[in-house]
């Protein structure tokens, strides 16, 4: 009887745990590119590069933005100031809202960031958290 209750408090424990931490493989199971953290300086300047020249040109514009609670490393909770951007040029049946910045209030520096290229892909800043934030979108054409 007491191992059954271990089973099912692991269980749940786990089940809770991967609701407020979705590993990477969620993520990869709904066709993502998950990269890896220690590549987040890299990937944030091609990001910026990127989003700076469609802006310019145009074929990128602002979209929704909003705020969202999260925890960070030392699972206290951070405000993050979450920004979407469209690509005009790609069909919202393909994406909705192509590139996404999740941006710490207190610091404004990025916490995670994501962009559609044909396959969507994330990435975190490891100086900040330690898992994606939230679950994978529902929609399959939708990049939050």
């Amino acid at each position: 009887m007491k191992w059954i209750i271990a089973v099912l408090m692991f269980t749940s424990s786990a089940s809770l745990a991967s609701e407020f931490c979705p590993s990477a493989e969620d993520y990869q199971a709904e066709g993502w590119v998950v990269h890896n953290s220690l590549d987040f300086s890299k990937l944030e300047k091609t990001f910026d590069t990127m989003l700076a020249a469609g802006q310019k040109e145009g074929h990128i514009v602002d979209d929704l933005n909003g705020h969202m609670v999260v925890g960070d490393l030392d699972n206290k909770e951070i405000m993050l100031a979450v920004k979407s951007y469209e690509d005009l040029r790609t069909p919202d049946m393909v994406m909705y809202g192509d590139h996404a910045t999740y941006t710490h209030m207190e610091t404004q520096e990025r916490v995670e960031i994501r962009w559609f290229n044909g396959k969507k892909n994330v990435v975190i800043n490891p100086k900040y958290i330690k898992c994606i934030t939230g679950q994978p979108p529902i929609a399959e054409n939708a990049i939050l």
